[in-house]
């Protein structure tokens, strides 16, 4: 489209905003890889100054996918948990992004979360951890996932008889939590290949 606006003298600038705010606007949650085509046309644009447009308005595409499907879950907010796991187990594939999930989130935020969560939000925490990592092994997932999952056990060990008002049940919740992360932590390091 840049490149034949180039031609027929023709003002692209107001298709291209539609096609980003398009774009950031779909409900459904698409992975580029599955359903959106990116073909990059860089090396086949001669003329410098289409080829600088065309940058632009790539990065700004892609921008936006990213945008869209860094909000698509969210661990932080416990009422959102029990829907997110069911996202999950759908499709879990596509909330990996460069062999992290974990790191992509703060771990003192999510220290934070469980302080705040029912004994079912764990446990609903709990099976999305579980769901991504049951089967993990070693070099599978960054070292920015294993260093998350030591932060967080490390907060959870800290604090879990102070700061916090879990009841039996909740405390229960998070000794499971803290097993499940162990185990990740083991598997990730490659210490042993199951979970």
């Amino acid at each position: 489209m840049i490149y034949v606006s180039s031609i027929v003298d023709f003002n692209c600038s107001k298709a291209c905003e539609l096609m980003i705010k398009n774009l950031r606007g779909l409900e459904e949650e698409y992975s580029i890889e599955d359903n959106l085509i990116f073909y990059k046309l860089e090396g086949d644009i001669r003329d410098n100054r289409i080829k600088e447009q065309y940058n632009v308005f790539y990065k700004k595409l892609t921008d936006a996918f990213s945008e869209k499907n860094e909000k698509r879950i969210s661990l932080l907010n416990p009422s959102e948990l029990s829907n997110n796991y069911n996202k999950i187990c759908a499709n879990t594939e596509q909330y990996i992004k460069n062999r992290c999930f974990i790191s992509l989130y703060n771990q003192d935020e999510i220290y934070e979360m469980l302080k705040k969560a029912t004994s079912n939000q764990i446990n609903d925490f709990r099976g999305i951890l579980l769901a991504v990592y049951r089967n993990a092994s070693k070099g599978q997932f960054s070292e920015d996932d294993l260093e998350a999952f030591k932060r967080l056990l490390s907060l959870l060990e800290k604090n879990n008889n102070s700061k916090t008002q879990w009841d039996k049940i909740q405390k229960c919740q998070i000794q499971y939590l803290k097993e499940n992360i162990e185990s990740f932590i083991r598997s990730i390091s490659g210490k042993f290949d199951y979970i």
